[in-house]
């Protein structure tokens, strides 16, 4: 039998990645929902099969047709958005609230209208069909690099390569059983750790130090984006990036219950990565 998969935002890392590889399973029927079809991006993944659907995460009217017949749906959501477009600035203003809080706003609006409208198309699907991507409850002169967040520099935090390995991740937990959250990662390691595999790979010394909250969002000159990213830096220390939630299944989790997983490691990244960008090259 052919399932429908839906996929909100496709046209991102997350849902592009998790596109592509339920492409490649015949069984499957990919539908992506998007704001706007008509972006190159969006007929990209039209020309590779993907059934393109115009839908508005702040309608959930536009989203129960979407979610018409899908045995499974992907969630996601972009929380940063609306610190990168001044329309949304604009509108915060207007409310007379602060970016971060408009964008929590949004986000809890966009959320409920995506759980509101698939639980307005269950018919299709099983227990298990709806998985949702969420959070749990710099060169110097001397041509060195410093890394620095108000993270504890032996915090364990999950390093992901989205574009090759979201997509894999969903499918090999699209076969597991349901009811379970998962850290999606190809590494877990402290910042302290990535910096140091860093340096080792591309041959300039780097160190990480660890700053406090009011030291990083004194650095940003966006004082509201530096607050938002710098509480998302120091919760990874307390309570941990995992929310202290030690039921969390992994990648080798999925692999002892037989289903193949395969996940990019920060050391494969580091190797595959073009990082002349960065090094000014």
């Amino acid at each position: 039998m052919t399932k429908l998969i839906c996929i909100i935002g496709v046209t991102g890392n997350q849902g592009g990645s998790v596109a592509r590889r339920f492409l490649l399973d015949p069984t499957d029927r990919v539908r992506g929902i998007t704001r706007d079809p008509t972006s190159p991006a969006a007929q990209s993944l039209s020309s590779l099969g993907v059934e393109i659907v115009a839908a508005d995460l702040d309608d959930v009217d536009t989203l129960i047709p979407a979610f018409a017949g899908a045995h499974l749906i992907f969630s996601v959501t972009n929380y940063w958005e609306p610190f990168f477009r001044p329309d949304c600035r604009s509108k915060a203003a207007e409310l007379g609230i602060g970016c971060r809080r408009y964008a929590y706003e949004v986000e809890v609006r966009q959320g409920r209208n995506i759980a509101d409208a698939a639980a307005r198309t269950v018919e299709a699907r099983g227990e298990d069909g709806f998985i949702a991507s969420t959070l749990s409850h710099a060169g110097q002169s001397d041509g060195t690099f410093q890394m620095s967040f108000p993270t504890a520099p032996n915090a364990s935090v999950p390093h992901l390569a989205v574009n090759a390995d979201m997509g894999n991740f969903v499918y090999a937990v699209s076969q597991m059983p349901p009811g379970k959250s998962y850290m999606a990662a190809g590494t877990e390691c402290s910042w302290s750790e990535f910096i140091r595999l860093w340096s080792k790979e591309t041959g300039v010394p780097a160190a990480y130090k660890e700053f406090t909250l009011e030291q990083f969002i004194e650095m940003v000159p966006d004082k509201e984006f530096g607050a938002e990213a710098g509480d998302m830096f120091a919760y990874s220390s307390d309570p941990g990036y995992d929310g202290g939630d030690k039921t969390l299944l992994r990648a080798e989790d999925i692999r002892k219950a037989g289903i193949d997983c395969p996940m990019t490691s920060l050391e494969e990244y580091m190797k595959e990565e073009d990082w002349s960008a960065i090094l000014g090259q």
